[in-house]
């Protein structure tokens, strides 16, 4: 886009932000960071934040992410705090990810995806009788469990999936066609040495 336009706005900075994040890209997330602001004069909104803090801590950089945090010129919101809990529990950072998980179930008391968060981070401790407390003070709250779902429209009928959905007749048939595509993919890129997905 910068050789031959059109030129770069704030939502392809958080396109190229979260490439990095899903790259790993520390160095050149900050880079673009500092990029959009001095070249393009885009003043870094939530969501740009909000990817450097991910990449932070995805990273293990908790500490640094923390200060980042704290040193943003707006109000974080649940999402921020969130990859920080959800860095903290793959990290290892058991202090700090209870102190933010307590604190985003409270910011944020009808998220589901919240106290589940924080109930790993206990579950990862062994500390079941504060995952059960979790889970009730979720339940109390009377906050709803919302699953993920996909769905694909054939011949005008819309079929919805969840995740570990067996309820249809013909599902065993569609793990089987997924898992056979997911080969050919991966052969594909192996043969012609090219990398087409993250499988992880």
């Amino acid at each position: 886009m910068e050789k031959v336009g059109p030129k770069p706005n704030a939502v392809t900075f958080i396109g190229v932000l979260t490439a990095c994040n899903h790259k790993s890209l520390l160095n050149e997330a900050w880079w673009l960071f500092g990029h959009m602001s001095k070249k393009y004069g885009i003043t870094p909104s939530i969501e740009h934040y909000g990817c450097m803090v991910d990449i932070l801590a995805r990273g293990g950089r908790i500490e640094e992410a923390l200060k980042f945090v704290n040193s943003m010129p707006m109000q974080p919101d649940g999402a921020i705090w969130g990859s920080l809990l959800n860095g903290c529990l793959m990290h290892g950072h058991v202090e700090l990810g209870q102190r933010v998980g307590k604190y985003l179930i409270e910011f944020e008391p009808h998220h589901s995806g919240r106290y589940a968060l924080l109930a790993n981070m206990y579950a990862s401790m062994g500390r079941w009788e504060f995952v059960s407390k979790t889970r009730k003070l979720m339940k109390d709250r009377g906050v709803p469990v919302i699953c993920a779902w996909s769905f694909i429209e054939i011949d005008q009928n819309i079929h919805k999936f969840v995740v570990d959905d067996k309820s249809r007749s013909y599902s065993g048939e569609i793990s089987l066609v997924l898992s056979l595509l997911g080969k050919e993919l991966l052969d594909f890129s192996i043969a012609k040495d090219v990398f087409l997905f993250d499988i992880a």
